[in-house]
């Protein structure tokens, strides 16, 4: 899972809170199978003007199918904000 943050200038904190994984058989219904949080994960945040990493690795089901939903967090001296963002699915392979 790499997750990208791009800040307008410096960030105190940038990075993602909590990082859903969502898993299917079918790619129609999904169900959640595993929550990170950046308290027990702390390599989901850093600081600076931009935050690209791969924080997690989800070990998934060949054949099965993924996506993720992903709270990107961002703060300075000036106030901070939080955004939902979910990926498109996409089909494990060995």
């Amino acid at each position: 899972m790499t997750v990208d943050v791009a800040g307008v200038g410096y960030m105190t904190q940038i990075g993602a809170t909590t990082i859903y994984i969502y898993e299917s058989t079918d790619n129609k219904s999904f169900k959640k199978v595993a929550t990170y949080d950046y308290e027990d994960y702390p390599e989901m945040m850093g600081s600076g003007t931009q935050y690209y990493e791969d924080p997690v690795t989800y070990p998934g089901t060949p054949g099965y199918y993924y996506k993720a939903s992903v709270y990107c967090y961002a703060a300075n001296a000036n106030g901070s904000d939080e955004k939902n963002y979910t990926t498109a699915s996409r089909r494990a392979i060995r």
